[in-house]
C-alpha cells in the first residue's frame, strides 16, 4: 500500500496528472454544494429585502393615509365655512327698511313636527342683547317669523307656520290685501279675508303691508300655491309657501324698530302752537317775568293753557303756593 501510495506521488510529481484531475473534480463537487447554499442566501437576502420595503412601504401607506383624513376633515371645513360664508354675504347684503335696524344672530336650536307646541327656533339673542318680543326675524330671502318670548341673552321665535301665527300682507303685484296665517308643521299657509271676485294668481309674491304695526312694509312673506272659490264663503280659499325655507335656518337678521315708532308727542290742534314750542320761547324772550312778578302774580308758565299762580297774602314776597 505504502509502495503504491509512492508510485503514484512519484508518477503525479512527474506528470502532474492527478493534481490536474483532483482540481477539476474539486472544483465541480465544491460548485455542485456552494451553489445550493448561495441559491439559499440569494433568497434570504431577497426576502429579508422586500419584507423591509414593505414595512417601509406600510409605514408610508400609513402615513398617507392620515395625511388623506386630515386633508378631507379640512376639506369639509372649508366647505362649510364657503357655505357659511355664502349665507353671511346674502344676509349683509339685506337692506333693512327705512329706519330700521338690522342686528343679525344665530339658530341654536330647533323644534317642528306635530309633536312640538310651537314652530319655532331659539336663537342666540335675548331682550339685553336686541331681540324683544315681537322683533321681526328675517333672512335675505323674506320673512322667517317673530320674537315669541325672550330671556337676556337667548329667545323664541315663532315661525311662520305656526297656527299662532298672523301678519298683514298684501300681494306684490295687484296690492291685494289680506292676512297669513300659519297652519302647523308641513301644513300651508292660507290667505285670508281675500273676497270671492277679487283677483289673485298662483305664483303671486305675498308681502308684508306694513298695516299691522309690528313688521315693516316690504318683506315678502310666501308665495301663492292654490286657489279655490268656496261657495259657502264670502272669502276665497288661497294657499301659499313661504319663501324662506325654514326647516333650513342657521343664520337670520333681527329688525330692530326706530324709536320714533314707540315716541308719543302730543299734537297740537289746528291754529295752536304745540306746548313745547311755546315753553322755548317764553323762555327765550328777554324780560319775561318768572313765576313771582312784580306785580305778585305769576307770568306765564312753559306749558300752554296752565294757570297762574298767586302767592299767598302771608307769604313771603317771590313765594308761592
Amino acid at each position: 500500500m505504502l509502495f503504491c501510495f509512492l508510485a503514484m506521488y512519484t508518477w503525479n510529481a512527474r506528470t502532474g496528472y492527478l493534481d490536474s484531475i483532483v482540481e477539476k473534480s474539486g472544483l465541480e463537487v465544491t460548485g455542485y454544494l456552494l451553489r445550493p447554499g448561495t441559491w439559499v442566501k440569494e433568497k434570504v437576502q431577497d426576502y429579508w429585502q422586500r419584507y423591509f420595503a414593505l414595512v417601509d412601504v406600510a409605514e408610508e401607506n400609513r402615513l398617507l393615509r392620515d395625511d388623506l383624513r386630515k386633508a378631507e376633515e379640512y376639506l369639509a371645513e372649508v366647505r362649510e365655512e364657503h357655505a357659511e360664508l355664502m349665507r353671511l354675504r346674502a344676509l349683509f347684503g339685506l337692506q333693512p327698511p327705512e329706519g330700521w335696524a338690522r342686528l343679525g344672530a344665530r339658530v341654536l336650536s330647533g323644534r317642528f313636527g306635530p309633536g312640538a307646541a310651537l314652530e319655532s327656533v331659539m336663537i342666540d339673542r335675548g331682550y339685553a342683547t336686541g331681540a324683544p318680543p315681537g322683533t321681526p326675524v328675517v333672512t335675505h330671502l323674506g320673512l322667517a317669523g317673530h320674537v315669541f318670548r325672550a330671556s337676556p341673552r337667548s329667545s323664541t321665535v315663532v315661525l311662520l307656520t305656526d297656527r299662532s301665527f298672523r301678519a298683514a300682507v298684501v300681494t306684490q303685484e295687484g296690492r291685494i290685501p289680506g292676512v297669513i296665517a300659519g297652519t302647523g308643521s308641513r301644513s300651508p299657509l292660507e290667505l285670508r279675508y281675500v273676497a270671492q271676485n277679487t283677483p289673485l294668481s298662483v305664483g303671486d309674491i305675498l308681502i308684508t303691508s306694513g298695516m299691522d304695526g309690528e313688521f315693516p312694509k316690504g318683506i315678502p312673506v310666501a308665495r301663492i300655491t292654490r286657489i279655490s272659490a268656496a261657495s259657502e264663503n264670502l272669502f276665497q280659499v288661497v294657499e301659499a309657501e313661504p319663501v324662506v325655507p325654514l326647516d333650513e335656518l342657521e343664520e337670520v337678521v333681527l329688525l330692530t324698530p326706530p324709536v320714533q315708532r314707540f315716541a308719543t308727542q302730543p299734537m297740537a290742534l289746528p291754529g295752536e302752537t304745540p306746548a313745547a314750542e311755546n315753553a322755548e320761547a317764553a323762555a327765550d324772550a328777554p324780560g319775561t317775568p318768572g313765576p313771582s312778578g312784580p306785580s305778585g302774580t305769576s307770568g306765564t308758565s312753559g306749558a300752554a293753557g296752565t294757570r297762574p299762580i298767586t302767592p299767598s297774602p302771608g307769604a313771603p314776597r317771590g313765594a308761592s303756593r
